[in-house]
């Protein structure tokens, strides 16, 4: 089973960026994972069992990112409910990684994506 990965996982990227600071510092890797995405180095052959996990969860991911982009078009919404939707995008971007963990070495950059989703942005939420 082909998935398309990384796609998904810039999408979500995409959320968070605007948050101060987080650019500026995983820069180079928004920029490799842009690459990665545009030449197809982001998609993955996954045993079906993987594959549906992946989708499902990748599922999950769209469904916040769309809700993220309605509240943030949205003036009612403050920072605060905002951050709660990054909040949970980053969290599913990490659930997605453990996911793929068994064929993370068809993902470029794979340690650094788990390093910034599932360790930088937490903790980055914690002191925010």
């Amino acid at each position: 089973m082909e998935i398309e990965i990384g796609s998904v996982i810039l999408e979500g990227f995409k959320t968070i960026k605007d948050i101060p600071g987080v650019l500026e510092k995983y820069q180079r890797l928004f920029d490799r994972l842009t690459g990665n995405v545009a030449s197809g180095n982001t998609v993955i052959t996954a045993p079906a069992l993987i594959g549906r996990v992946v989708k499902g969860e990748s599922d999950k991911l769209l469904s916040l990112i769309n809700k993220y982009y309605a509240i943030d078009s949205d003036d009612k919404y403050y920072d605060i409910e905002k951050d709660a939707f990054r909040k949970k995008i980053a969290a599913q971007i990490c659930a997605i990684l453990t996911a793929i963990d068994p064929i993370k070495d068809q993902i470029p950059d794979y340690d650094n994506l788990v390093e910034l989703f599932c360790n930088s942005f937490p903790s980055l939420f914690a002191t925010a």
